[in-house]
C-alpha cells in the first residue's frame, strides 16, 4: 500500500470469499490503514450474514509464502460486530487470491521454467 512497510500477520484462508483480501476493521485501526493517500471506494458488500460495510482500495501487492499478486484489489471492513470485527485474525485471504496465485504459479512453470511450487497433500480419513 502507498506509504506503508509490509505487515505480516495471520489470516484466515477463505475459499468461498469472492475477493483477494479482506482486513478486519481492528487490525485496520491497530496499523492506521487503509494510508491516507490511498484511493478508495465506499462500496456495500455482502457475505454469508448479510450486508457489510468497507472501503475498497488496491495493495501495491499481496505476498503469502511463494505468491505474490501485484496491484490486486483489497477490502477494508468497517464493520464492528461479527467476523469483519474479529481480533484474533489480521483479515481473510479470498478465492480470488487462491485462484490467480495458483494461475500465475503454473504460467511460470511452464512460460519461464521456474518451479511450480507443490501444493499439499491431504491424506484420506
Amino acid at each position: 500500500m502507498p506509504g506503508v512497510e509490509p505487515i505480516a500477520s495471520s489470516f484466515l484462508i477463505d475459499g468461498g470469499a469472492n475477493s483477494y483480501m479482506d482486513i478486519y476493521k481492528p487490525f485496520s485501526d491497530a496499523h492506521h490503514l487503509p494510508p491516507a493517500a490511498m484511493k478508495l471506494l465506499d462500496d456495500p458488500g455482502s457475505s454469508a450474514g448479510g450486508t457489510t460495510q468497507s472501503r475498497d482500495g488496491r495493495a501495491e501487492r499481496i505476498m503469502i509464502g511463494p505468491f505474490s499478486i501485484r496491484n490486486p484489489p483489497i477490502t477494508f471492513s468497517q464493520g464492528t460486530v461479527g467476523l469483519m470485527a474479529a481480533k484474533d485474525h489480521a483479515g481473510l485471504v479470498g478465492a480470488q487470491f487462491l485462484d490467480a496465485s495458483l494461475w500465475h504459479s503454473t504460467i511460470a512453470a511452464n512460460v519461464y521454467g521456474y518451479s511450480k511450487p507443490q501444493l499439499p497433500r491431504f491424506r484420506e480419513v
